[in-house]
């Protein structure tokens, strides 16, 4: 792919309700020497807006995201950000900087990432060149782009350490290790030690995904024989293995609580595993391999994304799917959930990102856990 040089250093997401205040910063990156895309400054009247901020971000370095006690319900800053997320969940790009205006309490994902805080005048100045480093090109010079909301592909090898070339890797998210993947072998590296990887064996062929943990404890990995290994991370040992799936696996996800995992496969099934039995259920409705999966952060509910180009939200407790949206033109590569949880982003293999809303399919309630004792399929061992 030729190289193409970003029109902008910084993509401003703001509620129309902070305009005073994002004017301001606005001003100062661009007195600064940044490159500023800012709704009020950069869509014409004529235009259409959804089609003007995908090209606004497609054309952007970084995403500044203003964090406000208003920008909270804000449609616009939800479905911006959410662009982000969808293809670098971790911010390892660092692609999207998160500015509070006011004393907001940051909701998930966010608040797992650092912040720079505007609002505090005792520490403004150290505040304001912690956001020029954030958001200055390195070296002055201009970034390469590539598609919407994707970050620029770079060398995922063995960052200096030896020859080992991975085409999978996953961080942790307390950010302390890195799984990384090279045909059928995994090697789990240490960030913040000088310890030695470690090997992680199991699989007979190439291992195509990876997931972590929310307390970054355990781990799963999908290969293409449909073998998911769960790994016990803490003594660098295989936990179970979970078989089912007659293809490919190519999506995986743990529940928040870690007990439960979702998978998605070249079968065009969704699993959804209890892990201390290795029991599943299973899910069926698409018409092609299902690529991406995203639990909702009420456990009864998950989406998934599909080539099929359909996305579909699932009831998971009664296993069926409650929700259905089309308009995509190519195979979903990509599912996530925007910050309120009741609206999501979904993004094709050309690129084109679209916003749904599930509102009315969600209950408000979060459901009690759920009981698998009817549950039946291929037992792991």
């Amino acid at each position: 792919m030729g190289e193409l040089e970003y029109n902008f250093d910084v993509f401003v997401s703001h509620s129309s309700n902070d305009n005073d205040k994002t004017l301001l910063i606005a001003d100062f990156l661009r007195d600064n020497g940044l490159r500023v895309w800012l709704d009020l400054w950069s869509i014409p009247p004529s235009a259409h807006r959804v089609t003007a901020i995908l090209e606004g971000l497609r054309q952007s370095r970084k995403t500044l995201v203003c964090c406000s006690k208003r920008a909270t319900d804000s449609d616009w800053v939800a479905f911006e950000t959410s662009l982000n997320i969808l293809d670098d969940p971790l911010n390892r790009g660092r692609r999207f900087v998160l500015l509070r205006l006011d004393d907001v309490g940051l909701p998930v994902p966010f608040n797992q990432f650092q912040t720079i805080d505007w609002f505090k005048k005792k520490r403004a100045d150290e505040h304001r060149r912690m956001l020029l480093d954030a958001l200055s090109p390195p070296n002055g010079s201009t970034a390469v782009g590539s598609s919407v909301g994707r970050p620029p592909k770079s060398d995922r090898g063995g960052n200096g350490k030896g020859d080992w070339t991975s085409h999978v890797e996953e961080t942790s998210p307390d950010g302390k290790r890195v799984l990384c993947a090279d045909d059928h072998t995994l090697q789990l590296r240490f960030l913040k030690s000088r310890r030695k990887p470690v090997l992680l064996t199991g699989h007979a062929r190439r291992i195509d995904c990876l997931a972590w943990s929310v307390d970054s404890r355990r781990a799963l990995s999908g290969s293409r024989e449909g073998k998911i290994c769960l790994w016990d991370i803490e003594r660098g040992k295989r936990e179970r293995v979970l078989e089912g799936h007659q293809g490919e696996i190519l999506c995986l996800a743990f529940s928040q609580d870690g007990r439960y995992a979702l998978s998605g496969a070249r079968d065009n099934t969704l699993r959804h595993w209890e892990l201390a039995s290795g029991s599943c259920r299973i899910h069926t409705g698409h018409g092609d391999s299902v690529t991406s999966v995203a639990w909702n952060t009420n456990p009864r509910f998950a989406l998934t994304g599909s080539l099929d180009k359909l996305v579909r939200l699932w009831d998971l407790e009664l296993g069926i799917c409650v929700a259905m949206r089309e308009g995509h033109l190519d195979g979903i590569r990509l599912v996530t959930w925007c910050p309120d949880q009741r609206r999501a982003v979904s993004s094709d293999g050309v690129g084109e990102a679209m916003a749904w809303d599930f509102s009315s399919s969600i209950p408000p309630v979060i459901q009690e856990q759920l009981d698998y004792s009817g549950a039946s399929s291929p037992a792991g061992r």
